[in-house]
């Protein structure tokens, strides 16, 4: 392969992983501060679909500017662009959340807790069913940007 398409990877990575910490940060704020998931036994359908809504919503304008301008290095219409650029992300988002809900409904997982310093944290396996949606919303995300919108 080219050494263009693995600096490419390279840069899709750096930015995939400030994007990843990014949209991890907003569903966390929206499903502990915001809706105190935490604090119930099991977490609705409705809490982690507008958790996730919301990180990646975040996540995708950041990841178009980024990838845009550093990534790929594009000069064409922006417009068009940020067209194709949603179209792969729903492509890979509609899937992603389906297997977020799928997992966290008919799968089980441990609740992780943990403290930091003095601070408490417990993660649920909701949350980490959003992990796991991640990777495979990611790794699909790339290939479409690269050989679709930026190509």
């Amino acid at each position: 392969m080219k050494k263009t398409f693995w600096l490419q990877a390279i840069k899709y990575g750096i930015v995939g992983v400030i994007n990843t910490l990014l949209t991890i940060v907003i569903i966390w704020i929206m499903m502990y501060p915001v809706f105190q998931a935490g604090k119930q036994e099991t977490v609705s359908p409705t809490i982690i679909t507008v958790s996730n809504i919301t990180g990646y919503t975040i996540g995708l304008i950041n990841s178009f500017l980024w990838n845009r301008k550093w990534t790929f290095q594009s000069k064409n219409h922006w417009g068009k662009e940020f067209i194709k650029f949603t179209a792969a992300f729903l492509i890979c988002y509609i899937p992603q959340l389906f297997l977020v809900n799928i997992l966290n409904k008919y799968t089980a997982g441990p609740d992780l807790r943990f403290t930091i310093g003095n601070h408490p944290l417990e993660i649920s396996y909701a949350y980490i069913c959003q992990l796991i949606g991640m990777v495979f919303y990611t790794t699909l995300n790339f290939l479409l940007n690269k050989f679709y919108t930026f190509k």
